[in-house]
């Protein structure tokens, strides 16, 4: 399937950018094959839908008039789903890939298509396994938070909706309104109508409570202001969800509530004792588990912007009392208190200090249940206080994590043999409700040795010592009890890599072959530990061998998800300078050929992660260099050909390319060209490709000025528009500015200044003209904003030798004060802009220099300076002999 469409969506794509071309005048495809191409994609292959969404959206969009054409072979299959004869799941399954090919329907079939869906889930009222939660979710995330309704349908569905649902209080209508919840933010009047419907719903029957649920889970994602002001009852009806009967509403609730919790609401100490000592209500504290781990994430995020140390925070303190109480507590039950020296594992991994009371009592308790068989708890236990700079915890640790993995390797081995295996469900066997729901959960089975075993032969079992053969073996067998195996070898590499019990490619094998397939896998919750893992790696020889085992599985996967990790992995590999070049080379020849399966024949520049993607070719061009002139010469040819929503993919490596002196010089100049015309063609959302095109011209600029007149860099600096933000500020100067627009903002001046100063400093521009001194005294207040640029050094040195320059007084004040401001700021904080001592002692004695000539300045500078003690004081050290 994937071949036979690869020269359509390549077609496509080159329609798409000669469109995208101001007054462009271009004509269509052929609009209806393109579109039952796009169906058949999402249909058959979810990685290149994944891969093509946006590209198919953007060539409607830029064909407004073939968006708004009914094709009959999708009204046909509309029509289908709308036979009553067939079942409601039946006629969902028929209607779901329309669900996702969304952005391209015209707004008269995506009006029949919702009406269709109200009536479909009305008839699965009764029956609440049948609701597919599951697609409404991957649809609403994945598809129509990116993509708006036109207002003419948005307005028209959402009158419908509400008018059908206040006349029968029907649940297809409740459900129906979360696809229109991406889209309604701007829609003031529908915020009490959303506030009945789930009242309403919170307050009824079951299925109507999992729509609350969903609804609000949709919601929190894409609105975050509406969920930092939920009102109280809303978390009574989750704490109460949360132990339902039904596994569905349990489910729904759950992933809610934890994504809520993730924004920031119901984070105070309050909301977390109830939530937390409702643990005995849990049926399967798994759950219970992801909202604890869930406040961890959000308080230690909390935390850190607020600049407090995450053990003197009071919520953190009553967590740690509450884990220690209940490890201890003789009345919990063992499954409680394994999940509770689970938590307490991963809070002394973000904050060992906050638990430095209790980890020396509780590890014994650890140490019991993992003589008992207990995996999941000790195991993360463990693996938290390894990481305590305490030699008797580290030897203790040292002297039981060989001997818990002998425990792992017996009890879970043992599995083969024993008559209460669980077995893995049938293919045909009917699924239950819960199946259906809880499709993130595998079964845990808890194993117990017997307690009255002799205790001899527990003596000898701890001196038994299993090979990198049996090692190996382990990860072969049939992975009867998944999570657990999961925790054993999660921690106990954790725990080796830090202590080097064993080396981490045997490890990494065991991993490799943990599902039982004969092609290596890795899934994303190994690349986390992966990840953290990379800091400890010390030897070479290990640091090889997880390069090896990450390049193999990107031989052979075709999940987009697991081939961004390994892209990461790598990525931080290079990025740290602990792989040579030649290791990741196989990849970036096999990307260049079209050859790995993720491409699914389509080439590079058209990979939907452009952000893994751009970083890995980046870090590849900074290691391989001057062995890279292929993918340069790829990156260049590109170029011209990719369309915006990918263009960052050849950005980002260009510019290291530039940075490097590496692109070639008779294709300097085509590069420069392409780089000026580029912010012309974007708008401001796309504010890493305007900010790294301006990168690249401001690296490429010293060399090659001739290839730079300042009649195109200054058209290109004007083209930049911000006007969204102005429109707004005109109709309500009160409104506050747009986070889009000032991150845009702080990416993009920064880069611009960096271009102006260079021309005025090679004497480019004689002097500057009214608009672009308006641009700059505005882009100033931005000039330093972000460190991560890695621009401020360069720009402080360059603005400096523009303020001897013959200049308007108020520019030149204006950029004096901005680089005083900068200076006087702390040695951590120029640490982190990456600006040292030396350039610091150049610029101050630029300026002395500069206020000997202007009295004026230095008067007004002084003055300035005067409003901020510490900055006064800085001035005087420096300055203060001028007077």
């Amino acid at each position: 399937m994937q071949n036979d469409f690869t020269d359509l969506i390549i077609s496509v794509t080159e329609k798409v950018n000669a469109a995208s071309i101001p007054n462009s005048e271009e004509e269509p495809l052929d609009s209806e094959e393109i579109i039952m191409a796009f169906y058949e994609i999402a249909l058959h292959n979810n990685t290149q839908f994944q891969m093509t969404l946006d590209i198919f959206a953007a060539y409607f969009e830029n064909f407004e008039d073939e968006r708004n054409r009914d094709f009959d072979q999708l009204i046909q299959i509309h029509d289908q789903s709308c036979d009553p004869n067939l079942s409601p799941s039946k006629r969902f399954e028929i209607i779901k890939p329309l669900l996702y090919i969304s952005p391209c329907l015209s707004d008269t079939l995506m009006s029949s298509i919702i009406h269709n869906l109200v009536d479909i889930y009305n008839e699965m009222a009764n029956d609440i396994s049948l609701i597919p939660f599951r697609d409404l979710n991957i649809i609403t995330k994945q598809v129509l938070i990116d993509f708006d309704f036109r207002k003419k349908l948005k307005d028209s569905l959402i009158d419908y909706l509400r008018e059908e649902f206040e006349s029968t209080y029907s649940l297809g209508s409740a459900l129906a309104f979360s696809l229109l919840i991406p889209h309604i933010q701007d829609n003031h009047e529908m915020a009490e109508f959303t506030d009945t419907l789930l009242k309403y719903c919170f307050k009824s029957d079951t299925p109507f409570q999992c729509v609350a649920c969903f609804n609000l889970l949709v919601f929190s994602r894409i609105d975050y202001e509406i969920t930092q002001v939920l009102p109280d009852y809303i978390f009574e009806y989750l704490k109460s969800f949360l132990v339902s009967d039904n596994l569905t509403l349990q489910y729904i609730s759950n992933k809610v509530t934890k994504n809520l919790i993730k924004n920031g609401s119901f984070t105070e100490i309050d909301f977390i004792k109830s939530l937390m000592q409702q643990y005995p209500f849990y049926e399967d504290m798994f759950y219970y588990t992801r909202i604890v781990a869930a406040y961890l994430h959000i308080l230690e995020i909390n935390a850190e912007e607020e600049g407090i140390p995450l053990k003197e925070l009071d919520e953190i303190k009553f967590i740690s009392n509450f884990l220690h109480e209940q490890i201890i507590n003789e009345k919990n039950t063992e499954n409680e208190k394994n999940t509770f020296l689970y938590l307490a594992g991963i809070l002394l991994t973000l904050c060992y200090e906050s638990y430095s009371r209790y980890y020396e009592d509780d590890i014994y308790v650890a140490i019991d249940f993992l003589n008992r068989g207990y995996y999941k708890g000790p195991t993360t236990f463990l693996a938290g206080i390894s990481v305590i700079p305490n030699k008797k915890t580290r030897n203790i640790v040292n002297s039981l994590a060989p001997k818990f993995l002998t425990f792992a390797l017996d009890d879970l081995n043992s599995e083969n043999n024993s008559s209460n295996q669980i077995k893995p469900q049938k293919k045909d066997e009917k699924k239950t409700e819960g199946d259906v729901m809880l499709h993130e959960k595998i079964d845990e089975k808890k194993f117990k040795k017997d307690e009255k075993k002799d205790e001899k032969k527990d003596e000898k079992k701890y001196e038994k010592d299993y090979s990198n053969d049996d090692l190996v073996e382990f990860g072969f067998k049939e992975p009867h009890n998944l999570r657990n195996r999961r925790y054993v070898l999660d921690s106990y590499a954790f725990i080796a890599t830090i202590f080097d019990f064993y080396h981490l490619r045997n490890l990494l094998e065991i991993r490799s072959r943990f599902y039982g397939t004969s092609t290596p896998h890795i899934a994303m919750h190994i690349f986390h530990s992966f990840l953290d893992i990379h800091k400890y790696l010390n030897s070479q020889e290990d640091i090889e061998a997880v390069c090896r085992t990450v390049i193999q599985i990107m031989h052979n996967t075709d999940n987009i998800t697991e081939f961004d990790g390994c892209l990461k992995v790598l990525t931080r590999m290079m990025k740290d300078q602990k792989i040579e070049y030649i290791f990741v080379k196989p990849i970036v020849d096999l990307a260049l050929a079209n050859q790995l399966p993720i491409l699914q024949g389509l080439p590079v520049y058209l990979y939907s992660g452009v952000n893994h993607l751009s970083n890995f070719l980046k870090y590849y061009i900074k290691i391989a260099h001057p062995h890279c002139e292929d993918l340069i010469s790829q990156l260049i040819e590109w170029f011209p050909i990719t369309i915006s929503q990918r263009i960052i993919i050849v950005l980002k490596p260009l510019a290291q390319a530039a940075k490097m002196n590496a692109i070639p010089a008779d294709s300097i100049s085509t590069v420069a060209d392409l780089l000026m015309e580029l912010p012309e063609l974007l708008d401001y959302s796309f504010m890493k490709e305007i900010s790294t095109a301006c990168e690249a011209i401001s690296l490429l600029m010293p060399t090659n000025l001739s290839l730079f007149p300042n009649g195109k860099l200054i058209n290109m600096i004007c083209s930049i528009s911000f006007s969204d933000e102005e429109e707004e500020e005109e109709d309500n100067d009160d409104l506050e500015v747009d986070d889009e627009v000032e991150e845009a903002k702080e990416r993009i001046y920064p880069f611009l200044l960096k271009i102006i100063f260079l021309m005025l400093n090679l004497k480019k521009l004689n002097n500057i003209e009214d608009d672009l001194e308006y641009l700059i005294e505005v882009a100033i207040e931005f000039m330093f904003n972000r460190s991560k640029l890695g621009v401020s050094s360069s720009l402080l040195t360059l603005a400096a030798q523009v303020l001897k320059l013959s200049q308007t007084k108020p520019f030149r004040k204006t950029l004096c004060f901005a680089i005083v401001d900068f200076i006087f700021q702390s040695k951590k904080t120029l640490k982190e802009h990456k600006v040292d001592d030396g350039v610091v002692k150049e610029v101050i004695d630029l300026l002395v220099s500069l206020f000997k000539e202007k009295k004026k300045l230095y008067d007004k500078t002084k003055k300035y300076c005067q409003h901020n003690r510490c900055q006064y004081m800085m001035f005087n050290t420096y300055f203060k002999k001028l007077d």
